[in-house]
């Protein structure tokens, strides 16, 4: 039996290999090398590095990946940064997140803002932070396209941007306070633009 691995405290790094599942908790955490099992993290500064043969819940202030993840990866925190390898879906939950890396699931993010400059090879389904609240404070969310959603998707927000290396391969619908100019590679028959008429993204 693959055994698993732990670490309780304020700042700690595994910088090994294991086949069983990893867990650390504390205020600074670092994960490098293989989990052949799955990767649980929760601190106010998580890093993981390696691969993970399994699923990745990661949850912290600041979150940076540049790892091959084969499972579901989970990460909520204040600034995200992905890169790497994702073979499953991936759920955000962020102020801000970069997805940075190679992503072959589908993606789910409900963000304050981000930027998706990797490849992205299923649909994508990212909301900008609605105007909930008891104030209704007026929502400043961007999303800015500089990679490749090769399968679509929707995107809703404030502004959606669309950068000159931006691509689409399949139906994108995009629902925004204004409607987003397109570049040359973009085939404009792709993309559906919804205005969200003071709606916030999940609909109220």
């Amino acid at each position: 039996m693959a055994q698993d691995s732990e670490f309780n405290g304020l700042a700690g790094t595994y910088d090994s290999d294991t086949e069983g599942n990893r867990e650390m908790n504390g205020t600074a955490v670092t994960s490098r090398g293989r989990v052949g099992g799955d990767l649980e993290m929760n601190g106010a500064s998580v890093d993981v590095e390696g691969e993970v043969g399994g699923d990745a819940d990661l949850n912290g202030a600041s979150i940076d990946v540049d790892a091959r993840i084969h499972g579901h990866t989970i990460a909520n925190g204040a600034g995200i940064d992905l890169e790497g390898w994702y073979g499953g879906p991936v759920d955000v939950n962020a102020a801000g997140v970069e997805f940075a890396g190679v992503f072959e699931g589908p993606i789910r993010a409900r963000v304050g803002g981000a930027t998706l400059s990797g490849t992205f090879q299923e649909a994508v389904d990212i909301s900008g932070e609605g105007r909930g609240g008891f104030f209704r404070r007026g929502d400043r969310s961007e999303i800015v396209i500089s990679g490749d959603l090769q399968a679509g998707g929707t995107i809703c927000a404030h502004e959606v941007v669309f950068r000159s290396r931006a691509a689409i391969g399949a139906p994108l619908t995009v629902m925004a306070d204004n409607e987003p100019e397109l570049n040359e590679l973009i085939d404009a028959s792709l993309v559906t633009f919804t205005p969200r008429e003071n709606r916030d993204c999940n609909g109220d």
